[in-house]
């Protein structure tokens, strides 16, 4: 339907399944450089879509090194990196839901991470930043 969300919508306060187990962030270029990639010819398509796979890959590295804390411990006194990073997916779209280009990546970042221990757990952030304006 037209201006409808595609999930039917539950009561305040309750949320969907597996809500609040990831964060989502939408990563795109700036609009001149969209309107570059709609009319340029490949080789510039190319080296465009190419920009916020690079940018994605140092935020995430960013997440990692920086912000990513997983609480362990009596009372979660120590705090520690995950071992082995963290589990995120990547969507790379082309158009927008009206259809006119527009290359945009969504990446959705699991806040669960495997401990030292080899247990998973649920991960904090150290910093809390908002990247939008």
């Amino acid at each position: 339907m037209p201006g409808r969300s595609p999930r039917p919508r539950a009561g305040r306060g309750a949320r969907a399944a597996g809500e609040g187990h990831r964060i989502r962030s939408t990563f795109r270029p700036q609009p001149t450089l969209t309107l570059l990639w709609a009319l340029g010819e490949e080789d510039t398509r190319r080296a465009i879509e190419a920009v916020p796979e690079r940018a994605i890959a140092a935020v995430l590295a960013w997440i990692e090194d920086e912000a990513a804390i997983i609480r362990i411990g009596a009372q979660g006194v120590y705090k520690v990196r995950p071992v082995h990073g963290l589990v995120a997916a990547r969507f790379r779209h082309y158009e927008a839901r009206s259809g006119m280009p527009l290359l945009h990546d969504h990446l959705l970042l699991s806040v669960k991470a495997q401990r030292p221990d080899g247990k998973w757990g649920s991960c904090g952030f150290a910093l809390r930043v908002s990247l939008s304006h």
